[in-house]
């Protein structure tokens, strides 16, 4: 049997579960970074790289007029 324990401050905290997550580092423990959000093409890959260096990621969007508006 395996028991893990964690000590946090003046508590002994026992873990009960683990979940697994995306890798990488925790979601802010880095800089907060925005990111552009253009119409014709996704952001979806560099958000994911951005969010495993553990940067909380905004997104901006932009109406710059044109046929799209």
């Amino acid at each position: 049997m395996t028991v893990h324990l964690e000590v946090e401050d003046d508590r002994l905290l026992l873990i009960k579960g683990r979940y697994e997550g995306i890798g990488g580092f925790p979601i802010g423990t880095q800089e907060d970074c925005c990111r552009s959000f253009p119409v014709v093409s996704t952001p979806g890959v560099s958000s994911y790289m951005l969010m495993r260096r553990g940067c909380r990621v905004h997104y901006c969007f932009f109406n710059l007029g044109g046929r799209g508006a």
